[in-house]
């Protein structure tokens, strides 16, 4: 790629671009894989002969499908809708659960997971040991991470008793199952990006959720062009004594995929604005805006002054008063619980009536439904 002139990312390995008369073309490998996108036909065939000199490799025409993930191109009304609708029905068959109710939401609120559930008797162990749950949890974590940030927290909570699961976590993980069904054609669908295109975060925590080890869990979704192209749910690595310090931690894990975000979509010419990142917590940004009350919290871990060091070193500024500007690329503004809500679902259990508007803020939505 180097004898071609193209660079390599800085901030991820596997992404080569390069301009030709201001024309840009991008290259994305993965192992064996590989995805070839540019404005430009003849710069996309000029590459791929260069590269079958050098090596055999196999012109599968336009991309429809990468990963496991199938990728629905409409040219009419320029949206991409990136899903895995064979995949899911393939889980539920594996599993025997094609047939099963649906549920309208991935965990529903009676479900209160934990170690005490997990078997106690021999003849608990026996059976639990016949239960693929290991393998359920693989197959619709490799689901969530590719195109289903709508079951994040679910997996979140049933990855955790991979090891020693009981029967109350199997009917759970059994519930998220037949979730599956009732959304199985749902994806991700991006639209037409823009000049003025914004990088837009949402973060939220839940306290002290976990019932074993009282650890809160962090939550946050990134959302460009309409639908998500970043998101995680999962514990804190500390316990933390506070909901404004569980909110600060959570803020300081968006904070450093805001900052990685922002590289790479500025290196290759696709973002050219500040990010902004949402919090519905008005305590943990005002602890941002003024880091001496940081003392105060005399058991808020090293991870927590990150945000605040790693920052200071890049600009050492912060700009008042109803948003933290760090950078110059990235600030927190105090909104409403309902404008966060796209990663309180992800820290939450959310009740059947708001799901579908929730994933609608997260662009996921069904294949069928209307751009």
């Amino acid at each position: 790629m180097k004898n071609l002139k193209f660079l390599t990312s800085e901030f991820d390995p596997c992404l080569y671009f390069k301009y030709e008369s201001s024309m840009p073309i991008f290259l994305v490998l993965y192992v064996d894989d590989m995805l070839i996108a540019s404005p430009s036909l003849t710069l996309i065939t000029e590459l791929q002969n260069n590269l079958k000199k050098n090596f055999e490799m196999k012109d599968l025409g336009n991309a429809k499908k990468i990963l496991g993930m199938s990728i629905e191109r409409d040219r009419k009304n320029s949206t991409i809708f990136l899903n895995q609708i064979s995949y899911v029905k393939n889980v539920l068959k594996k599993f025997s659960m094609e047939n099963a109710k649906p549920t309208s939401v991935p965990l529903a609120a009676h479900f209160q997971l934990c170690k005490d559930q997990s078997p106690k008797t021999e003849l608990e162990k026996e059976k639990m040991e016949k239960v693929p749950y290991s393998n359920a949890i693989g197959s619709v974590m490799y689901l969530m991470v590719s195109t289903r940030p709508d079951i994040a927290y679910a997996v979140s909570c049933m990855s955790r008793y991979m090891t020693n699961a009981g029967t109350p976590h199997w009917e759970a993980l059994k519930w998220l199952l037949r979730y599956l069904i009732k959304t199985e054609k749902t994806g991700i669908r991006f639209s037409k990006c823009t000049d003025g295109e914004k990088l837009i975060g949402y973060v939220d925590s839940n306290y002290a959720n976990d019932r074993d080890s009282r650890r809160s869990t962090t939550s946050y979704v990134f959302t460009l062009c309409g639908a998500c192209i970043s998101w995680k749910s999962q514990l804190q690595n500390i316990v933390a004594l506070s909901t404004t310090e569980a909110e600060y931690i959570a803020t300081t894990e968006a904070f450093k995929e805001a900052i990685w975000l922002k590289g790479v979509l500025s290196e290759i010419g696709v973002l050219k604005n500040n990010i902004t990142v949402f919090s519905d917590s008005q305590s943990s940004i005002q602890l941002c805006k003024n880091p001496i009350t940081m003392i105060e919290l005399n058991t808020l871990s090293l991870c927590g002054f990150s945000l605040l060091a790693f920052c200071g070193l890049l600009s050492g500024f912060v700009r008042l008063p109803w948003w933290l500007c760090l950078c110059g690329s990235v600030h927190i503004s105090f909104v409403l619980s309902a404008l966060v809500a796209g990663a309180g679902c992800f820290a939450i259990v959310v009740l059947g009536c708001g799901s579908d508007s929730l994933c609608g803020y997260l662009g996921s939505v069904n294949r069928n439904k209307a751009p």
